[in-house]
């Protein structure tokens, strides 16, 4: 859960979770969300009135790369938009190990599936790059939901997008092997976050054999194995892809 405490030259985000200040770049005006050009599809069917109270109701705040969005089990006062950045997705299980679920790009909603039910988190969100970000108030982010149908359906479209995209993801992880969901996940990255055959890995490698299913070691030799083949090119922290037919076989076949 997030507070914010106000003070004349500055505003100061705090985290009960991480108990550090998250100085807040640039405090939106009133009037912000009707100027900005980063809205969501949703926002964008908002009429200037109702612009002006989402601008009431939310806060921008800069996050710094590993800093924490909100974490599991804390209490959900907010819907988070991912204004710029990337984030990382991620819940603990019954052992308590942490599964990285998914990476959200810019333009996302992050904790809005608990606004309608639980009051707690369900999973935690924290920046892989540098990011911005707006705190909407539950309160008011729900009221515009019941009062506007376009900005209702919009959200139900959105939703519904990322609930068959993890569906997706769900029956990949069971049916393929670690070198297809590795190649995949590769594939991601490249096609859909970067938009770019080489790209910087934000992953550790125990991040990364969290995201496929697999030990740290086991994702490390199939990393070796794809650079030996000459299927990847790594520098330091860079991937490039270089044979991406075969890694598109690859990440088919499984």
């Amino acid at each position: 859960m997030v507070f914010f405490r106000y003070a004349p030259l500055e505003i100061i985000c705090w985290s009960i979770i991480t108990c550090r200040k998250i100085y807040l770049m640039d405090f939106r005006s009133e009037s912000s969300c009707a100027r900005c050009r980063f809205k969501s599809k949703a926002a964008a069917v908002l009429s200037e009135e109702e612009l002006y109270m989402l601008g009431k109701a939310c806060v921008e705040v800069s996050v710094n790369r590993g800093d924490a969005f909100f974490r599991q089990g804390t209490p959900s006062g907010h819907v988070v938009y991912l204004k710029e950045g990337l984030a990382r997705i991620h819940k603990k299980g019954p052992r308590n190990r942490d599964q990285i679920l998914k990476i959200a790009c810019s333009g996302t909603y992050l904790g809005i599936q608990t606004i309608l039910g639980d009051v707690v988190n369900q999973y935690s969100a924290s920046a892989l790059t540098r990011a911005v970000a707006c705190y909407i108030r539950v309160r008011e982010f729900r009221w515009l939901i019941q009062k506007n149908g376009d900005f209702a359906n919009e959200l139900i479209d959105y939703i519904c997008r990322e609930e068959l995209s993890h569906f997706n993801r769900l029956v990949s992880h069971w049916q393929k092997q670690l070198t297809g969901r590795l190649a995949e996940t590769l594939l991601y990255f490249a096609e859909e976050i970067f938009m770019a055959r080489e790209y910087p890995m934000l992953l550790t490698r125990q991040e990364l054999a969290s995201m496929v299913g697999g030990t740290r070691e086991s994702v490390s030799r199939a990393m070796k194995e794809f650079v030996d083949s000459g299927i990847i090119g790594m520098n330091k922290k860079e991937i490039r892809i270089l044979k991406p037919e075969l890694i598109k076989k690859l990440a088919n076949s499984g």
